[in-house]
């Protein structure tokens, strides 16, 4: 099996339990003693995928950068956790895992940091996503290589994340974040030499730095169920000036928690504007993604306290004006968590 790379909104990252548990209200009351605590959620299913610039079975060799791209269909693994060390007489903690948050939707990333909750209900978190090479997703090293078998290349992050939870007890958060992105072996056109100079392969490179803030809320709509609307801006700085954009986006969810049962349906829109030509096209990018995503889980399942099974799946599609950057991928996945 594969680990899936992050294909949907946030909320994918999360226990569907969880996916208005981390906007509500927390909890104010100091604990009396200190202790861990946390989740393990592992999912498993299918992922299918479309593009010729996606990672897959069969997508290694092309034979045009116009060719139409087959389907193919994996397994996948989608391992969360997260363990949390609160401090007693405080309402500060700290944690290690699995970023709820993925305020860079860019992988399956460790994340550390440290949370206090103001007395006005303010949860400020500071988190640092450190390059750890086994989480790292992968490219093809040059995805323009055409009549012969496509290398694939590791690729990860390092980033620093702000987040403020509930302002003042209004439901609204917002998180900032500033990283860097690394793609190892990046020979990202060099099979156009016979037609590309040295500097348009150099505008080619893709690591770089980038940034991404995004402000969101939680409403009730009634006692179980809530909306969960969201606003986001990315800037990519890449090295290489064609793979240069800034996008902005949002999403809408809505989310029911219930005693034995959640659920959860978002719908999420962006669009990136690219700054050069991609010198390979002789041609701007300008890319539209928007999909769907859902989830439900039933808790307590056989009497079981901490323990939930959950059902998730989606689709998300990339529409580009050209037509090599076309993508859509689906996926389902079924699993459990456990809470502790």
């Amino acid at each position: 099996m594969k680990a899936i790379p992050i294909i949907a909104a946030s909320v994918l990252s999360l226990p569907v339990s969880a996916l208005a548990e981390t906007h509500r209200q927390p909890a104010l009351s100091q604990p009396d003693q200190a202790g861990f605590e946390g989740y393990v959620q592992v999912l498993a299913g299918s992922y299918d995928s479309e593009g010729l610039v996606n990672i897959s079975k069969g997508n290694e060799r092309i034979q045009s950068l116009d060719a139409n791209s087959g389907n193919s269909t994996e397994d996948l693994f989608i391992p969360y956790w997260q363990v949390n060390y609160v401090f007693s007489g405080s309402r500060t903690s700290i944690f290690l895992g699995t970023s709820e948050d993925n305020a860079f939707q860019r992988g399956l990333n460790i994340e550390m940091g440290a949370t206090h909750t103001f007395g006005n209900g303010t949860a400020v978190t500071a988190a640092y996503t450190p390059k750890v090479p086994e989480l790292d997703n992968e490219v093809w090293q040059d995805p323009y290589q055409v009549g012969a078998n496509r290398t694939r290349s590791k690729t990860s992050v390092e980033a620093l994340r702000l987040s403020f939870k509930n302002i003042l007890n209004t439901g609204i958060s917002f998180d900032y974040g500033v990283g860097e992105g690394f793609v190892d072996d990046d020979h990202a056109g060099e099979s156009q030499r016979s037609r590309l100079g040295a500097a348009q392969i150099k505008q080619l490179k893709r690591g770089g730095e980038f940034s991404q803030a995004y402000l969101s809320g939680i409403f009730a709509v009634s006692r179980h169920l809530y909306i969960l609307p969201g606003i986001s801006y990315q800037k990519v700085n890449a090295n290489g000036e064609a793979n240069r954009y800034e996008k902005v986006g949002g999403d809408i969810a809505l989310a029911y928690e219930g005693e034995r049962f959640e659920w959860y349906v978002d719908h999420f829109y962006g669009k990136a504007d690219y700054d050069h030509l991609n010198p390979v096209f002789d041609q701007k990018r300008e890319d539209k993604i928007y999909g769907i995503s859902a989830g439900v889980s039933f808790l307590k399942p056989f009497g079981w306290k901490h323990v939930s099974f959950d059902l998730v799946g989606g689709e998300t599609r990339q529409n580009s004006n050209i037509r090599f950057f076309d993508t859509r991928d689906r996926y389902i996945a079924l699993g459990m968590t456990y809470r502790f």
